[in-house]
């Protein structure tokens, strides 16, 4: 399973020959669940590919925190 923001689509396409099936969430299009679909489908690898950047956009951290069912502790600051 891949969890991603756009700079990943570049590189998933080599990913295609070493694996069977790769799911693919980018959290900002997505309002389920990534814990359910990881156990869904017995996901063996989670790879977070993401541009270094991205944990300074808090939207994003946000929408990821939801994605994955957990919650930020503290203000961040």
């Amino acid at each position: 399973m891949i969890i991603k923001d756009s700079f990943a689509n570049a590189f998933i396409p080599w990913l295609a020959p070493h694996y069977e099936n790769i799911i693919v969430i980018d959290p900002r299009h997505f309002d389920g669940s990534a814990i359910d679909v990881i156990n869904e489908y017995e996901s063996a690898d989670l790879i977070f590919l993401d541009t270094a950047l991205i944990s300074e956009v808090s939207e994003y951290i946000e929408q990821l925190t939801a994605a994955l069912g957990t919650r930020q502790e503290g203000g961040g600051e």
